[in-house]
């Protein structure tokens, strides 16, 4: 008798661990993961608001869209967040012809959220 329920815990266990791993499987096949590289025109990172503010101020100003995202301590100040690498580069040319320094990161999105700029900068909070 003792034997015979070992038995049934031992293939209860099994069989769990067998469909739990099934359901996981399939569940990962409705969840749509976005591996996707985006490109940020970056302007600069300052230790203090007013910094950053004067450059949003700046940016704004001269007609571009800034936004900016905190980590390590650092407000990032950038001017442009896309999936294009052409408007990227008219977004630097025409930071340059305006005498305001930046440059061109990129970054590589792995999530299950659609790419957009608040995901962009969530990532870029998290991991840039």
């Amino acid at each position: 008798m003792i034997k015979k329920r070992r038995f049934v815990v031992f293939m209860a266990a099994v069989l769990t661990i067998v469909f739990g791993s099934l359901y996981v499987v399939a569940c990962k096949q409705f969840v749509k993961q976005y591996n996707q590289t985006f490109y940020v025109v970056q302007v600069g990172a300052f230790s203090t608001q007013d910094n950053a503010d004067e450059m949003v101020t700046k940016l704004q100003s001269n007609g571009h869209t800034p936004y900016t995202y905190k980590k390590d301590g650092l407000i990032y100040v950038l001017s442009c967040l896309s999936t294009d690498e052409q408007e990227i580069s008219n977004e630097m040319q025409s930071l340059s012809s305006q005498q305001i320094s930046n440059v061109k990161r990129d970054y590589t999105y792995t999530g299950s959220a659609p790419l957009s700029v608040d995901t962009m900068l969530a990532f870029l909070e998290g991991n840039g």
